[in-house]
């Protein structure tokens, strides 16, 4: 019975030894990602530090896979690093998405975080997936550094002092102003104030103020302020008529706009039989200057017997009536 106990005993602890080492299987798969089929996905990386084997993968923050092997590859005489992920079977990825190495914190370990992309498009498995390079939060924190450091030493150290230097120039100015200029006259202001003339002089001021407000409210009477009203009514009646005066000068401007717009487009249609009458009389022009001798002589020699004509006229006007016979010399007609 005892030795029946015992094997009663070893069973029940191998079993629990067997049930335990299957929950931790399971709870290794389930961490890793592997609980079922997958397919392979690669990316390419120069610098692969903090990625290894069962590196997390992450598509949009959901963790679809893991990194199952780095692999070095020397490409064209430069160093790349191949990752094979393994990622769930039928999970859809764009062809545009892009993969990254982030870390949540500065001791947080690192991941592959998968953006997806607008493609419809989807990427077959055992294709490349587009990758962004590394940013290193380290580097770029001390990089920051460097420039707050210059820019503190080039640009505001020398700002400060600067402007330390035209405060200081500043101050001295303003203690030479109040020493030489404010100073002096505050005094004067003071004497002036303690002399007996200046209440007389500020009394007839005050008397002369009096008096024009007076003037001034004779002025604005009953009379004075019903003019005064005509008068701007008769102004408020005038600024319409300008108003409209001004009115129908604009458009008139608009009609004289408008016929000069139709002039230059009669212009304009009829430019080439405006420069044929141009030519045109530009050769009358230049046949009448050639003859104008000719014609000019042929008035000379008509005003001249027409001058003859008259004169003879006005010594005998009976040669309207009757001509004179003609006379003969050496046997030739004279006229």
């Amino acid at each position: 019975m005892l030795v029946k106990r015992d094997n009663i005993h070893y069973l029940a602890v191998g079993s629990f030894v067997i049930i335990s080492l299957a929950a931790l299987l399971v709870a290794i798969a389930l961490l890793s990602g592997r609980t079922g089929a997958t397919d392979a996905y690669y990316l390419y990386y120069q610098n692969v530090a903090g990625v290894k084997f069962g590196t997390p993968v992450y598509y949009e923050g959901f963790q679809v896979g893991q990194v199952e092997e780095v692999e070095p590859r020397r490409e064209a005489g430069s160093l790349r690093y191949r990752l094979r992920l393994h990622i769930r079977r039928d999970w859809p990825i764009p062809e545009d998405s892009v993969a990254k190495m982030t870390a949540s914190g500065l001791l947080s370990a690192i991941s592959i975080e998968i953006h997806g992309g607008q493609s419809g498009r989807i990427l077959s498995p055992g294709g490349e997936i587009a990758s962004a390079p590394r940013v290193n939060l380290l580097a770029t924190l001390n990089d920051t550094a460097e420039d707050f450091r210059a820019l503190s030493r080039d640009t505001i150290r020398p700002l400060v002092n600067n402007l330390q230097v035209q405060l200081t120039g500043l101050l001295e100015e303003l203690r030479g102003l109040s020493k030489d200029s404010v100073r002096p006259l505050m005094d004067k202001l003071r004497s002036d104030l303690e002399r007996a003339d200046l209440v007389t002089e500020a009394s007839s001021v005050l008397t002369r103020l009096n008096g024009a407000a007076s003037s001034l409210q004779q002025w604005l009477g009953e009379e004075n302020r019903s003019s005064a009203e005509t008068t701007l009514a008769n102004l408020e009646q005038a600024s319409g008529k300008l108003h409209t005066v001004l009115l129908d000068l604009h458009q008139v401007r608009e009609h004289a706009d408008r016929v000069l717009d139709d002039v230059e487009g009669m212009v304009g249609e009829n430019r080439g039989d405006l420069r044929a009458a141009v030519g045109e009389l530009r050769q009358v022009l230049t046949a009448l200057s050639q003859r104008v001798d000719t014609v000019g002589y042929h008035l000379e020699g008509s005003s001249r017997n027409i001058h003859e004509f008259t004169r003879q006229i006005r010594e005998n006007p009976a040669l309207l009536i009757s001509a004179p016979a003609p006379q003969k010399a050496k046997g030739k007609e004279q006229p």
